[in-house]
């Protein structure tokens, strides 16, 4: 039997998906779970299931590889200004450091993940949760989540090559989708601010290049409506509930 402090709260819990409750309980985005479910390593009462939409009830005793899983009512809402050389990832094979190297001890032994990623190269705004519903509205293609970046280059865009760009290009065989590209006045750098809400590797970077510029920096300043404002580099802050509020609501 479950124990008294990891027993699912009555008052917080209502009837789910088998997917959902997996998701709301931390074990990872809606796409792994779902991987999970289809490959036979969940259980229900010690039943293997394969359907990801089977409609759980409180007292169902559900498993991930034979290890219980309970249901999670805290949910963490993170947002980091990550540096050049840092893995937007919680673990690297080669040993760099990652997002969760930036995190306070007490959050690292959280099941957290990004919301999306950034180059290894690129610095800006990463949302870290343990919240699957919030990463779904975040990340899937139909929501088409602006996410705008700061990109320094090499040389200033011509009219039609902004023009190009902004329409979408080839790459690697795939049309990029349209982007909003606006030039930043400054004294020195040339600057640009480009808003897509794709997710392309390297496809910020690949952009320029196909225009003949070499990039110089990318920081993401904002995903959809939430900003990275003034967070130092490599600092970590909790999203207050206004940011909280918007990212669900708009």
């Amino acid at each position: 039997m479950p124990s008294k402090q990891n027993s699912i709260n009555l008052d917080t819990f209502q009837s789910q998906s088998l997917i959902g409750y997996l998701t709301n309980a931390n074990i990872g985005p809606r796409r792994h779970c779902f991987r999970l479910i289809t490959a036979g390593r969940v259980s229900i009462n010690h039943v293997v299931v394969s359907k990801a939409s089977t409609l759980i009830s409180w007292n169902d005793i559900i498993s991930v590889d034979g290890k219980v899983i309970y249901f999670v009512d805290r949910k963490i809402y993170l947002k980091i200004n990550k540096p050049q050389g840092v893995i937007s990832t919680t673990y690297d094979d080669q040993g760099r450091p990652t997002i969760l190297d930036l995190l306070p001890p007490e959050l690292k032994a959280s099941r957290l993940y990004p919301i999306g990623r950034l180059d290894t190269n690129t610095t800006g705004l990463l949302l870290i949760t343990n919240d699957g519903i919030l990463f779904n509205r975040l990340t899937h293609p139909r929501f088409q989540v602006e996410k705008e970046y700061i990109v320094g280059i090499t040389g200033k865009l011509s009219v039609s090559q902004k023009s190009s760009l902004e329409k979408g290009i080839l790459i690697n065989g795939e049309r990029t989708a349209s982007a909003k590209i606006k030039l930043i006045p400054s004294q020195s750098d040339i600057e640009y601010s480009v808003t897509i809400h794709e997710g392309k590797k390297r496809q910020i970077r690949l952009m320029f290049m196909a225009a003949g510029l070499k990039v110089i920096s990318i920081k993401r300043v904002r995903i959809h409506n939430l900003i990275l404002g003034t967070l130092g580099l490599g600092k970590v802050e909790k999203l207050t509930k206004a940011e909280l509020k918007n990212l669900f609501g708009n």
